[in-house]
């Protein structure tokens, strides 16, 4: 028995390229809008693409790197239950946060801009945000 080795290759050449000229458009303008006493909001306006199927949104203790998943939503606005936007004397930690694109074939866009939120070093929800926790708007 042979192996068609160079069709194999030519076939993960072709499903490469495919992924690097038919990724989703990434989401544009992030904001996150902290309320005292209440959970970080994001918003954003939706990808370009037509075959968007949810975002994935990200947070990190930094703007540069260290994102993390926290959550995905078929909508264009996100609620980190996780934490409680700091008010005038808290003690602050800032998160900062992205949005991606993954599209109907599994593909991720690049990510959006980051924003952040400062928030308070207590946690409202010890065991963390759920995805019933999020924000769904229907867009």
């Amino acid at each position: 028995a042979t192996k068609n080795v160079g069709s194999n290759a030519q076939s993960a050449n072709d499903h490469m390229l495919y992924s690097l000229l038919n990724h989703p458009k990434e989401p544009t303008d992030l904001t996150v809008n902290c309320i005292p006493n209440d959970s970080p909001e994001l918003d954003w306006d939706a990808s370009a693409s037509s075959d968007r199927d949810y975002y994935e949104v990200l947070r990190s203790s930094s703007p540069w790197s260290g994102y993390s998943q926290i959550g995905t939503t078929s909508s264009t606005s996100y609620k980190d239950t996780y934490f409680f936007c700091a008010g005038a004397g808290d003690p602050i930690t800032e998160y900062w946060y992205r949005v991606r694109t993954v599209d109907t074939e599994n593909l991720r866009s690049g990510e959006s801009k980051f924003d952040s939120a400062n928030t308070t070093d207590d946690n409202p929800y010890p065991y963390g945000s759920t995805e019933s926790d999020s924000l769904e708007t229907a867009q």
